[in-house]
Order: C-alpha cells, then sequence, then structure tokens
C-alpha cells in the first residue's frame, strides 16, 4: 500500500463509516460520520479495497480510514 501525505479535509455530503487501521470494509468500525460533518485527513492511498469501483481511501489523525 503506497501512502501519500496530503493535509487536508472534506465535507460529508452523505453518510459513512471511519474504518480502523487499514483501507478496508472488512475491519470494525471506530464510529459513523453524519451528513455535513467536516472530516480532516492527512493523507491518502489509492489501492485499498475497491467499493463502487473506488480504491481511493483518505486516512485521519487517528489512523482511520474512509
Amino acid at each position: 500500500m503506497t501512502f501519500i501525505k496530503k493535509d487536508g479535509s472534506t465535507k460529508a455530503l452523505k453518510g459513512f463509516n471511519l474504518r480502523k487501521g487499514e483501507p478496508s470494509t472488512g475491519v470494525a468500525v471506530v464510529r459513523q460520520v453524519a451528513i455535513g460533518e467536516i472530516i480532516k485527513f492527512v493523507g491518502s492511498v489509492d489501492d485499498g479495497e475497491s467499493v463502487s469501483g473506488n480504491a481511493v481511501w483518505f486516512k485521519t489523525e487517528d489512523g482511520s480510514y474512509f
């Protein structure tokens, strides 16, 4: 997995789950993000589990992925 460091933030246009430890739907949900919530990230990977044809996952400061 190749991590690309790039700080940023995004506003949730729909609800989604934050996953702990790796970019996969097979790991535990840390918490759910509500519509309209602002989420900060420290970078991304482009080779995580593909969800609906998209393998890009963003990583938060605490190591969660979305």
